[in-house]
């Protein structure tokens, strides 16, 4: 190991938490050191569990790999973007966040928090991509709400609904 990251390394177990992110996405790519998951994990965790924001969101994703996991991949991937402002570089990794929170809470058959976030991309977001792809699901909760209603109107009561609640 080299002597800046045997500092990084000595700055993560001092509890830093920015450094216990670093050490396990290491750890986890094995970049610079060998590639061991369950160090990885642990870092990371103690990173999340101090609110670092890139650590929740790592940590969200990781639970969300595992599908019967997806009930922690929401509260982490929630939790990374209401912490995101000082660790998010960009917004486009925040709007990929909450995208990919919005698929979690879909995979759970939470069709409200799904329709909430995949609509707060849409809105917000000013990445072609990602808007585009918000935009599509945004679209299929309300065709499907109106598709398995006999009542259009109901389908726009209940979108009505999902939106201000």
């Amino acid at each position: 190991m080299c002597s800046e990251l045997i500092e990084f390394k000595k700055l993560a177990d001092e509890g830093k938490e920015e450094y216990q992110w670093d050490i396990g996405m290491r750890y986890f790519y094995g970049e610079d050191m060998p590639e061991d998951k369950i160090k990885a994990y642990r870092y990371l965790l103690k990173s999340a569990k101090q609110g670092y924001s890139l650590a929740l969101k790592d940590i969200g994703y990781l639970y969300a790999e595992r599908k019967d996991r997806n009930h922690l991949a929401a509260k982490y991937l929630e939790s990374a973007i209401e912490n995101y402002h000082s660790n998010f570089k960009d917004y486009m990794n925040l709007y990929c966040t909450a995208h990919d929170l919005a698929v979690v809470y879909h995979d759970l058959g939470d069709y409200k928090n799904a329709y909430k976030w995949f609509r707060k991309v849409a809105d917000e977001t000013k990445d072609k991509e990602a808007k585009n792809s918000a935009i599509d699901m945004v679209q299929y909760y309300i065709g499907k709400v109106v598709k398995f209603r006999k009542d259009p109107s109901e389908g726009i009561e209940f979108i009505n609904t999902y939106e201000t609640s």
